[in-house]
């Protein structure tokens, strides 16, 4: 029997550790978000992202939702106010509510593949052609793509991984990857395309849900009492986004209000890798 395919969509959230006084912020390498649509879902989030890119456009002269530059009132959006920019958080949970979006979330330690050769091992021969630097950033990508497959195996038994697509930052726009493990996790090589998220808009969701996650990150490191109200309305519109991140633990952070938020964890692999 043919099993439906799914798509995984994957981007980083480009976080800095080194730059936050949090110590554990400072231990993460990167946090990867990946989508997991079915080809319906996947063409229709394309297609709003389009029309949305077209607007910002308009409003801001660039096609790029670039959240953390908005949030700061950077760049071409030096202009935007905390109002405008919850209002497009709220279109983009919107758009993840109405289809009912999967969102896994992998977020992977400094020390992660210090500690494990093995992993180190597999990551090094893992991927055919890689033509790129051996950094943080690629050994988060490889232990992100290699979980959310075994989500996949593990919760869709009825589909099947077909196709993934990830930002242009580990490789140029239009490469292709090989991913093609001895190792049973693997059984056939599997393709993955790099794109500009100028070009393919759907990345741009799924780099929203990796810094939506890591700005919840950054605010539950600070003191409840030191919550600005900025703070607040972003808390509160994590709690219609928890159920998305389907990977992840749901924690009550006592605010005002109270609200309840899903904070990500350090998954360690190490251990059952070849399980």
């Amino acid at each position: 029997m043919i099993k439906p395919p799914l798509v995984l969509v994957m981007d980083d959230t480009g976080f800095n550790a080194d730059s936050t006084n949090s110590q554990v912020l400072k231990n993460e390498m990167e946090t990867y978000a990946c989508l997991i649509l079915n080809p319906y879902q996947y063409e229709k989030l394309n297609s709003i992202m389009k029309g949305l890119c077209l607007e910002l456009k308009k409003r801001y002269n660039t096609e790029e939702f670039h959240f953390t530059e908005m949030y700061n009132q950077k760049n071409n959006f030096k202009a935007m106010t905390k109002g405008e920019l919850l209002e497009i958080v709220d279109c983009f949970i919107e758009i993840i509510e109405t289809l009912d979006c999967d969102i896994f979330v992998q977020t992977v330690s400094k020390n992660l593949f210090d500690e494990n050769n093995e992993l180190n091992s597999a990551f090094k021969h893992g991927f055919q052609n890689l033509q790129i630097k051996n950094s943080n950033k690629q050994k988060a990508f490889f232990v992100a793509f290699l979980e959310a497959k075994k989500y996949i195996e593990e919760n869709y038994p009825d589909a099947e991984l077909r196709k993934v697509v990830c930002d242009e930052g580990l490789r140029k726009a239009g490469s292709e990857l090989i991913v093609d493990f001895a190792n049973q996790q693997i059984q056939t090589p599997i393709q993955i395309s790099f794109e500009s998220s100028k070009n393919l808009p759907i990345l741009q969701l799924a780099d929203f849900t990796a810094w939506f996650l890591t700005r919840q990150k950054q605010i539950l490191s600070k003191k409840t009492s030191s919550y600005n109200e900025i703070d607040q309305e972003m808390l509160k519109l994590h709690e219609r986004m928890a159920p998305y991140y389907r990977n992840l633990p749901v924690v009550t952070i006592l605010t005002d209000e109270g609200v309840d938020v899903q904070y990500d964890t350090v998954h360690d692999i190490a251990n059952n890798f070849n399980k």
